[in-house]
């Protein structure tokens, strides 16, 4: 069996396993290696940092769909044909979590409307 080197992906030697051999599933060889490209040996901790920073603003400004506006609102209301009608809106995560620790609608979204079903 290969052993694999939790930090980089990357095959770093064969460890002996004597069931697997005993039963024939152990080939003795291992191939290939597999490299993250975030765990480059020659990447900084600065260059690491500039890029969980870059991730974390990616994550903060992904869309998400919130029904009455913020969420634990309540809104809503009959409609023809026996439908119920809510109003939503489209905002990024991070203000999804402000709005969640205040309780209140922070009124920035990438889109809005009403959906019925």
């Amino acid at each position: 069996m290969c052993r694999i080197s939790p930090l980089r992906f990357r095959v770093i030697g064969c460890v002996d396993a004597p069931d697997l051999v005993a039963r024939g599933l152990q080939t003795g060889a291992c191939r290939g290696t597999m490299e993250a490209v975030i765990s480059h040996p020659s990447m900084s901790s600065r260059g690491k940092r500039i890029a969980l920073v870059f991730a974390l603003i990616v994550l903060f400004f992904l869309p998400k769909h919130v029904e009455c506006g913020y969420p634990d609102a309540e809104c809503g209301h009959a409609a023809i044909l026996h439908q119920y009608c809510k109003y939503y809106e489209v905002e990024p995560v991070g203000f999804w979590l402000i709005e969640k620790v205040t309780h209140r609608d922070v009124g920035f979204a990438y889109s809005s409307g009403e959906a019925c079903k």
